[in-house]
């Protein structure tokens, strides 16, 4: 059985390079390193794009779109400013003609995943290998900006149910995580679930959980993609409501110790009041 999906293998590999991208060029070139890059004509066009995503979304109910045009770029453009700027990326991701090659061969899979093609079982474990490969370079790379970064595990997302996302945490080793403030208002017995993905430099099992949590025992689950879903309860009912989303290896050490310890953290926040009709 492949270790990822198609789909979570396209989501996995897109989203690392993605991240790369905005980490290095944000460094290299500065805040400003997309209008660097793109035309001002398909700037506008990616703007366009992004503007008619946050519509859909808003009509459906939900509160966010990604706020980085390159995440409504083709996956043929990520290419191409990987190619343009070989220099800065070569550090995460080595040899330029073998993960050039290997990304080809990725790209020629993922348009028959995205077409509803299926792939042979050959082709699955190919895609997922290499979506394996690059995150785990991207991984180790982020990893090495950061002082226990070589050791501890990573969150490198996290997502709601509404669309709400945080990726690409701080680097700093004394940032153990990272918070966003929804703009939501839910009501007791409202469901939300977050998509949860993380990596580990040393391969190790990762355990999730979320506090509050008000069931007899906390759910936990295992893996590097995992989802945990939060059922809004009276308990929850405040105008700051804060859902940690906790993450941590198998190892003996994490990057906070204590009577639980953990290696990142992504907390949102909300405000939850009663449903119209309820008391206080």
């Amino acid at each position: 059985m492949p270790q990822f999906s198609p789909a979570s293998a396209l989501a996995t590999c897109e989203q690392a390079l993605r991240d790369l991208i905005t980490t290095v060029l944000t460094t290299q070139i500065g805040k400003d390193w997309i209008s660097q890059v793109f035309t001002a004509e398909k700037l506008e066009k990616l703007r366009q794009i992004r503007e008619e995503e946050t519509g859909r979304r808003t009509r459906r109910g939900t509160s966010f779109a990604p706020g980085n045009e390159l995440a409504y770029a083709q996956f043929f453009d990520v290419i191409g400013i990987l190619k343009k700027h070989w220099e800065h990326f070569k550090p995460a991701l080595g040899d330029q003609i073998e993960t050039l090659g290997l990304l080809k061969r990725f790209e020629a899979m993922r348009n028959s995943v995205a077409h509803s093609r299926e792939l042979l079982p050959f082709e699955e474990e190919l895609l997922s290998g290499i979506a394996g490969e690059i995150r785990n370079k991207v991984t180790i790379y982020m990893s090495s900006r950061d002082p226990v970064g070589t050791y501890f595990a990573r969150i490198d997302s996290v997502t709601d149910s509404f669309g709400n996302c945080i990726s690409n945490l701080p680097q700093d080793p004394m940032e153990h995580g990272a918070w966003l403030r929804t703009g939501l208002v839910l009501h007791p017995g409202d469901t939300v679930t977050f998509q949860c993905r993380g990596t580990d430099p040393q391969d190790r099992e990762l355990t999730w959980w979320m506090l509050p949590n008000y069931e007899a025992e906390s759910p936990r689950r295992s893996g590097r993609d995992v989802e945990l879903t939060w059922k809004v309860s009276d308990h929850d009912v405040a105008a700051r409501c804060d859902v940690h989303l906790y993450m941590r290896s198998s190892g003996m050490h994490h990057r906070v110790n204590g009577m639980a310890p953990f290696d990142h953290c992504a907390s949102f926040v909300y405000t939850v009041l009663p449903r119209d009709g309820e008391t206080p």
